[in-house]
């Protein structure tokens, strides 16, 4: 007696997963086109923007304005440095534990 029967009406058993691998891929793609479009959009809107601010003017007033805190701003930029190393790291021992 032939308890096991095949089954040669239906797809394979990987054929769905196939399938829903398949549309993911695809939305995903939709939704970077999307995301890509808005990034470029976004870009070509500010370009305008920066040239407008390169002015000599505003040029020589920023750099002015870090010679006169330029104290403060060594210090800024060296405690960003110090928390992205220090943020690093502790991950590191977290991994490693």
């Amino acid at each position: 007696m032939n308890l096991v029967k095949d089954n040669t009406d239906s797809f394979s058993l990987g054929f769905s997963k196939n399938i829903i691998r398949k549309v993911e891929a695809k939305q995903q793609r939709r939704f970077n086109i999307k995301i890509y479009s808005l990034a470029c959009f976004l870009v070509l809107m500010s370009i305008p923007l920066f040239i407008n601010l390169l002015d000599s003017e505003f040029i020589l007033t920023i750099f002015s304005t870090f010679l006169k805190y330029k104290l403060t701003s060594a210090f800024i930029i060296i405690a960003v440095i110090l928390i992205q190393y220090g943020g690093q790291s502790l991950t590191y021992k977290k991994d490693i534990s």
